[in-house]
Formats: structure tokens, C-alpha cells, sequence
């Protein structure tokens, strides 16, 4: 029998997970819904609340990743070590395969030379390294964390040609770029460095889970303090810790302050992990307290969370190409702007940015994919076969 502090511990994880991935959705509605002609993060042009749009999705990637580090840990305790690196192994295998294929095509519904590398593929590498760190002593893995953490950005200026073998894969580690391997296309997203720390911390952090409920949300909740506090002040210096300073704009005090909070996610620097983190362990002792519909609704989405990644894409995309022909009367495919699209087909005339189509697209999603998760929930309680776990 499973104790009940157990479930607890699992269900404020889930809850975590589904609340990321909502959100995650979001920012996908925006790149299929509510593309723009310039970045959104460009102060000088975007507005407050497109920018905040983009920048509460910013959440998503560290908590998915971080708390691929904890469920790692807590499998550990049902299951012997051998069993734990193997079944890590092969589950980062498996996702870094969806990431190339099933998720790649997604993206572009073409088949090219082109592959994309996002958060699935660095989740992959993160299970990969995890096989192998589940037999070093945790205190050795925290301080590996904390260093890769806190110094990656002394790197940010060290560059090597893509031409080399070894610049191929300084790019993989570290710099979000476009890089050919033969006559394939990466489009890295999601550079591995620091996202396998961020996993590794995870796996530090999972001996929190075996306090109670009060203990635990007492040590998040002052670690997220101090995180922010970190951030404020680092921030402020403008000395360390992300490539892009911040300045005061001539905008306006409310656009100041988004600079202060623009923060580097590709790679995600030192500032942007202090932010999202710091924000995210306050909130914990609201999400172990927190029950009723609405937390069974964002549970449901937290317990299928990759199932949901997957179907996603393709009902935003189809979505996305069914609004173009019936409403603009224009082909799709025009929204990508991305470095993967040789030649992009040119905008339609009648098309004009909604920030409120953003929203009811992506309300709509969470609408049409909630049935279909709450059934492969449902399904998946029920049944034991092996193939489940990696799904």
C-alpha cells in the first residue's frame, strides 16, 4: 500500500507538471495563432501583455525538467539502481527519437533535411546523463549542479566554428543556433548546458520528499525567497549571470520593469533559472494545499504530460491551417518565421495580430485535448503493459 504523504508528494508534483504544460500550450498558441513581424520580447516594439504572455510561459521548461530530476529519485525508491539507469536510459532514447521525427514533423508538417531540437530532446539527454549520475552520491551531483548553474554564462562569449566537429557539438552544448550535420539542418533550441544540471538538482532534491507536507513547503518556499532575492540583486548589478542587461526604457517605468524581468532563455542563463525557480518554490505550499475541480482538471494534464505535448502540436497545427483557409482564405504554413522555413510563404493581407485569438485558440485546445487525456488517464490506471511507462 501507497501511505497517503506519498500521494500528497505525487499529487503537488503533478499538479507542478500540469500547471507547466498548460501554460507551455500557451506559447504554442501564440507561434501558430498570434504570430508577430518582430520578436515578442522586443521592448521597443512589443506591448505589456504580449510580452508577458511570452514571458509567464518561461516557467514551463525548468519545472518539466527539474522535475524530471525528482521522479527520477522517487522511482529510485520502488526499484533497484540497475533497473532505475536502464529504464532512463532507454526513456531518453525514446524521446530524443520523438523529437527528431513525430515532433519535427508537428512543427513543419513537411518532411526536409531539417530537424528541430527543443525541450523533449533535452529532456532525452537529461535521462541519458540521469542513467549514469544515479550511482554517484548526491553530494557530489548538487555541487556538479550548482557549478554548472551558476558558471555556464562565464561561456556565453566562447564561440567555435560549426564547421568543426568540435564546434558541432560546442553548439549542441551551448549555443542556440542553426548548425548542418551533413546535410541535415539542426535548429538547436535547447542547448544541453545547464538543462542536465537542472535535471541532476532535481534528483538532489528528492529527499525533500520524504518530509511532511509543512516541512517541505517551508523549505521551498524560503529557497524560492532566496532565489528571488538572488535574482534582485544580481539583476541589478547587471554584472553577471545573463547576456541581455537590462536598462531603463524611454517607454515608460511598467517597461523598465520588464526589462529587469527580460531574462535569456536560450540557454537559459543563471538570472532566468534564479527567476522561474524562485517563483515557482513559493508557490509550492499553495499547490500542496490545493484541491477540488480545478486541481483535478490540471492534475489530469500533469499525469499524461507527455501524451499531451504530443497531441498538442498536431490539433494547434491542423487548427491553425483550418483558420487560415476558412477565415483569411490564404494557405497555410505562413505563421512560421522560423529559421527552419527556406522560404517562407508571404503573410496574408488580412491578416492582423489578436491577442484575444491567442487566448480562445488556446482555451479551445485545453477544451478538445482534456477529454482525450482524462480517456488515456483513465486508461493507463487500468493497464500495466510495459509501453505506458515510456508514454
Amino acid at each position: 500500500m501507497v501511505n497517503k504523504s506519498y500521494q500528497a508528494r505525487i499529487q503537488s508534483i503533478d499538479l507542478l507538471r500540469g500547471m507547466a504544460i498548460i501554460l507551455m500550450a500557451l506559447d504554442h498558441a501564440r507561434e501558430f495563432f498570434g504570430t508577430t513581424q518582430f520578436d515578442v520580447t522586443d521592448l521597443s516594439q512589443t506591448s505589456a501583455a504580449l510580452f508577458l504572455t511570452r514571458w509567464i510561459t518561461h516557467f514551463c521548461a525548468p519545472i518539466f525538467i527539474l522535475l524530471t530530476g525528482v521522479s527520477a529519485y522517487l522511482y529510485s525508491g520502488k526499484t533497484t539502481r540497475l533497473h532505475l539507469a536502464g529504464f532512463l536510459f532507454k526513456r531518453g532514447l525514446w524521446l530524443i527519437l520523438l523529437e527528431l521525427t513525430v515532433i519535427t514533423f508537428s512543427w513543419k508538417f513537411t518532411l526536409d533535411n531539417t530537424v528541430v531540437l527543443q525541450v523533449i530532446w533535452a529532456l532525452g539527454w537529461s535521462m541519458i546523463v540521469l542513467a549514469g549520475a544515479v550511482w554517484l552520491p548526491r553530494r557530489w551531483l548538487l555541487v556538479f549542479s550548482l557549478l554548472v548553474i551558476v558558471g555556464h554564462n562565464f561561456f556565453d562569449n566562447v564561440v567555435f566554428s560549426a564547421d568543426t566537429l568540435g564546434g558541432k557539438l560546442w553548439h549542441l552544448l551551448h549555443i542556440f543556433s542553426d548548425v548542418p550535420f551533413g546535410n541535415t539542418i539542426a535548429s538547436i533550441y535547447y542547448p544541453l548546458i545547464p538543462w542536465i544540471a537542472v535535471a541532476t538538482l532535481g534528483y538532489c532534491m528528492g529527499p525533500w520528499f520524504a518530509l511532511t507536507s509543512v516541512s517541505r513547503s517551508k523549505r521551498f518556499f524560503w529557497l524560492g525567497v532566496g532565489c528571488l532575492l538572488f535574482f534582485i540583486v544580481l539583476r541589478f548589478l547587471n554584472i553577471y549571470g545573463d547576456s541581455y542587461t537590462w536598462e531603463m526604457q524611454a517607454r515608460g517605468p511598467i517597461y523598465s520593469l520588464l526589462s529587469f524581468i527580460a531574462v535569456t532563455k536560450y540557454p537559459p542563463s543563471l538570472l532566468y533559472l534564479a527567476l522561474t525557480f524562485g517563483l515557482a518554490f513559493m508557490c509550492w505550499p499553495l499547490l500542496e494545499k490545493w484541491r477540488g475541480m480545478s486541481s483535478s482538471i490540471v492534475l489530469t494534464y500533469g499525469k499524461v504530460a507527455l501524451f499531451f505535448y504530443l497531441i498538442h502540436l498536431l490539433l494547434l497545427h491542423i487548427g491553425a491551417i483550418l483558420y487560415s483557409h476558412i477565415v483569411l482564405d490564404y494557405p497555410g504554413g505562413w505563421w512560421s518565421h522560423t529559421p527552419w522555413v527556406l522560404q517562407p510563404t508571404p503573410w496574408p493581407e488580412h491578416y492582423q495580430f489578436s491577442l484575444g485569438l491567442v487566448y480562445g485558440a488556446w482555451l479551445v485546445l485545453l477544451l478538445v485535448s482534456y477529454p482525450l487525456c482524462r480517456a488515456y488517464k483513465n486508461y493507463k490506471s487500468k493497464h500495466t503493459y510495459n509501453w505506458l511507462r515510456y508514454l
